[in-house]
């Protein structure tokens, strides 16, 4: 249990309805009724039932509304006391990251660190993967959260975050979308955009056609994932890109049986550094983020 669970039952409560109460906290109903179940796992019982539309506080519901109000309202005035204090902690953290972490998910980890540690402040940098140990080694940044990556130093230290799925697709102008499946070989003869070498996904794509002995047959190269889905969707090549780029495309998924692909996202930072206060607290907020995040359940492998 803790205090925004605690605060959102009070929200629910005071709206009677778990969408309208997303809503004032800027979350969505999704993550608000997890943050209701984790309370109501941690307190075995039931606080809220269903009725239609609306929202039934249960007896036990009832009976924890004044102890999570006081409950609230010492955090509150906790926090008011001891600002003057915190004002001189609090520290900035600058994370790398790429474009399509950027794009899609990394102010929401922002908006959720804000909203439980006041004290860090985050500052966002688009970076090449390829380059995310150049730039922590330099100092540019604190901490990378990109792909995992296979050429890691001794002075690196990392964790694990999350996987999602790779699809294999193209434009429906592409002759392959036509067909119920397609096999390796035939995807090999035909001309495909990626991103530039040393990229994630180009590796993953390389060591796939590597595996069955066939060429990739790599016609362009592009900076981003951006610019390969504006290229695919021309019509005259096929890619790999991520489940929630295709999604929000127009572009369509090329069966190739018995052939799954992901991608791995992990936390990097500077051995000598791993322990800093700041740097291990952001980490942990990072962890819990995923866990309440639904732009990132939505599309997470398990």
């Amino acid at each position: 249990m803790n205090i925004i669970e605690l605060k959102s039952f009070l929200t629910v409560v005071e709206y009677r309805s778990i969408s309208l109460a997303a809503k004032r906290l800027y979350v969505t109903p999704s993550a608000m009724t997890k943050r209701i179940q984790r309370l109501e796992s941690e307190l075995n019982t039931r606080l809220l039932t269903v009725d239609g539309v609306r929202i039934k506080l249960t007896e036990a519901g009832k009976k924890l509304i004044p102890y999570a109000r006081q409950i609230s309202s010492t955090y509150d005035a906790m926090k008011k006391g001891m600002s003057s204090y915190s004002q001189q902690f609090k520290t900035t953290l600058k994370i790398g990251t790429s474009f399509y972490l950027a794009h899609y998910l990394i102010y929401d980890l922002i908006n959720y660190v804000q909203s439980v540690d006041e004290r860090i402040i985050i500052n966002v940098k688009t970076i090449n993967e390829k380059d995310y140990l150049e730039q922590l080694d330099n100092g540019f940044i604190d901490l990378a959260i990109c792909t995992t990556r296979s050429n890691q130093t001794k002075s690196l230290v990392n964790g694990k975050l999350w996987r999602e799925e790779l699809c294999i697709c193209a434009s429906d102008k592409h002759p392959l979308t036509i067909k119920d499946e397609v096999f390796l070989a035939e995807l090999s003869a035909y001309e495909a955009v990626f991103p530039e070498e040393g990229g994630y996904i180009r590796e993953k794509a390389e060591a796939l056609f590597a595996k069955h002995h066939l060429p990739l047959a790599v016609a362009l190269e592009a900076g981003t994932i951006f610019s390969v889905k504006n290229l695919v969707y021309s019509g005259s090549y096929w890619s790999v890109v991520h489940k929630r780029v295709l999604d929000e495309s127009h572009l369509k998924i090329i069966k190739v049986p018995n052939i799954k692909l992901d991608i791995k996202f992990n936390w990097y930072c500077l051995n000598s550094r791993v322990q800093e206060r700041t740097i291990e607290q952001t980490i942990n907020h990072i962890n819990n983020w995923i866990i309440n995040s639904d732009l990132i359940q939505s599309y997470s492998l398990k």
